[in-house]
């Protein structure tokens, strides 16, 4: 994320004769108001071992302002870092705060840095954990009695505490952000933007990425860090990241029933039964699905046939209306936004995309509740009947232990498949290895912009 431009502003205005403002060490743009420092650990109020000293020092740059890691670490842990309004809200949100606290602890000040978005491909890659000044001198006596109350924070899903009927979309919010390059129209079969992960739940992967947003940009062959949860979720975490939030679930139909280069019968557009939909159709079919505008300054007219994209378009809105993906179907896919924002964590900076993910290779489906009509295939009883067949010369109580086996075996079997599709996972990231090879061996060839 980076620093909003208000926030930006009050900083520079504010930054006195020496060039340092709130713990910031500003540089000008041609970089040569300061010696180069030597290397120092971190201050004596912050934990020994939370940030090498060679990363406390890193320079991280936003806009025209550049200073160390350490020193946005040790900005952050003041009251009136805390106090900002374009920041209290989201650091009471992110860490769980009482309404008495005043400031960030340093491992809470050190993740914020962490796992901001700074210029280029810069990073403030501390450990944000403390390690211990000497070796204890007796043996614990018993069990800790509370959990842990920091920990690093690596951006991968995690379940809700309480169960739920059907996907669980509050844990597919990653914690912390996602770092991810984007390639324009490539893979198998290309989409607009090749997706792969550099951390995370999905690091080393490489998914087929779309456009839900034509007004913003974003960069071809670029590194982001975004924020990454459930499309169903549009909206309601950055406002605005999307036009039409209500057709969700028609985006959700479209990947999982008209995938990307699938081929559907295009008789009444002159195309023949067999038409094969390309990547540009593909999205500007998102693009009228999602947004005011049809995107067709970026994928013109010519470059796709709009018979196909119209025709596609509504068989979407008629039948995609209500669509959840099931997490008895292996095959289901949902739509993950991402999101890059600023320092803020509201305003959004660069096109808001999806990625298709496939639903068992998240944690979407680990916490349903047993009650719950997911964890049956369609058209298998989900719970005990209310009332037996007064017909049937069964004795109730047989009736009963039959019910609770076939409960038990279809808790067995979610279990095994989820062991199937960590295989699956395992094997994806091999092959998705084996084709970032073959394509480092081709020539580069594609623009810079969309």
């Amino acid at each position: 994320m980076n620093i909003s431009q208000p926030l930006l502003f009050a900083i520079l205005l504010a930054t006195n004769a020496n060039g340092v403002y709130g713990g910031f060490l500003r540089k000008s743009a041609s970089n040569d108001i300061t010696p180069q420092r030597e290397l120092a650990p971190a201050d004596e109020d912050i934990p020994l071992g939370m940030c090498a000293p060679e990363i406390w020092n890193k320079d991280v740059t936003l806009g025209r302002e550049t200073s160390s890691c350490g020193e946005r670490i040790k900005y952050l842990m003041t009251p009136e870092a805390y106090s900002n309004p374009n920041l209290h809200g989201k650091l009471i949100e992110k860490f769980q705060h009482s309404e008495g606290q005043t400031s960030l602890t340093p491992i809470e000040a050190c993740i914020w840095i962490k796992t901001r978005n700074w210029q280029g491909d810069n990073s403030c890659d501390c450990s944000c954990t403390i390690a211990p000044t000497e070796a204890p001198t007796t043996a614990p006596t018993g069990a800790p009695t509370s959990n842990p109350t920091e920990a690093p924070v690596d951006p991968t899903f995690s379940p809700t505490r309480e169960c739920v009927d059907g996907v669980d979309h509050v844990s597919l919010r990653t914690e912390g952000e996602i770092s991810v390059r984007l390639d324009h129209a490539v893979g198998d079969p290309p989409s607009y933007l090749q997706m792969t992960f550099n951390n995370g739940t999905f690091s080393g992967e490489s998914l087929p990425g779309w456009s839900v947003d034509v007004d913003r940009l974003i960069r071809n062959k670029k590194t982001y860090h975004a924020d990454m949860y459930s499309s169903y979720e549009a909206n309601q975490i950055h406002a605005g990241a999307v036009d039409k939030a209500s057709n969700v679930a028609h985006l959700n139909w479209l990947i999982n029933n008209i995938p990307n280069g699938a081929t559907v019968d295009a008789t009444m557009c002159g195309m023949g039964p067999e038409f094969e939909i390309s990547w540009k159709e593909y999205q500007r079919i998102i693009w009228k699905l999602m947004d005011f505008k049809t995107g067709d300054n970026y994928i013109r007219d010519y470059q796709t046939e709009e018979c196909i994209v119209d025709l596609v378009v509504d068989t979407v809105m008629e039948q995609g209306g209500d669509y959840v993906p099931e997490c008895s179907d292996p095959d289901a896919k949902i739509a993950l936004m991402a999101v890059v924002d600023a320092e803020d964590g509201e305003t959004i900076t660069h096109e808001v995309l999806v990625a298709e993910v496939l639903l068992q290779a998240t944690t979407a489906c680990d916490n349903i509740c047993a009650s719950s009509p997911a964890l049956s295939p369609s058209g298998s009883p989900s719970a005990l009947p209310s009332t037996l067949p007064s017909s049937s010369p069964t004795d109730d109580s047989i009736m009963e232990e039959l019910w609770e086996q076939i409960k038990v075996l279809q808790v067995e079997n979610n279990s095994i498949m989820k062991e199937l599709w960590e295989q699956i996972k395992v094997l994806q990231v091999e092959n998705n290895r084996l084709r970032l090879e073959k394509k480092s061996q081709a020539t580069d060839g594609c623009g810079d912009d969309k």
